[in-house]
């Protein structure tokens, strides 16, 4: 049995930051595309993918040091009451300091745990998510399952 899966967890964007040691958290859209995934087999799309998830932070000034948080939930629903889990990996995730919007060369990090990185001579950081679905074997066949991911992000 086929069963397409797609995440929409974040809408690409930019986060605008203006005031030092305020958190700001947003739950937004990012499309990360699952490819089809059959029930049974876990189905991973890496960071570095054409459909893996992408957004970019900006700071209204350079060289500031921040820390970012994401909340992933452990499963997705489809809004008919089907769940599936879902998980990022430690090794499913890369930035970028700077404008780049290409993943080649990111930074590995663990989405799971906060990330603190300075940015040097820019204003700019680019993120991106791969994921991971785990359909049970007895899993709702074809529908579209959906999660949020909630980004909250402190300039220090």
């Amino acid at each position: 049995m086929k069963k397409t899966l797609k995440i929409l967890t974040l809408i690409l964007f930019a986060i605008t930051f203006y005031t030092p040691g305020f958190a700001q958290s947003y739950n937004a859209k990012l499309s990360l595309l699952l490819y089809d995934s059959f029930p049974g087999y876990p189905n991973s799309t890496p960071y570095y993918d054409y459909y893996g998830g992408r957004y970019r932070i900006d700071l209204p000034n350079n060289n500031r040091t921040i820390r970012i948080t994401h909340t992933i939930p452990s499963t997705l629903n489809d809004g008919a009451g089907h769940t599936i889990p879902f998980s990022i990996a430690s090794n499913n995730a890369g930035y970028k300091i700077g404008g780049s919007l290409n993943p080649t060369g990111a930074t590995v990090f663990n989405p799971n745990n906060s990330l603190t990185v300075t940015l040097s001579g820019t204003d700019e950081i680019t993120i991106w998510l791969g994921g991971t679905v785990s359909p049970p074997t007895n899993a709702y066949p074809s529908n579209n399952y959906e999660g949020t991911i909630t980004i909250t992000t402190v300039i220090l």
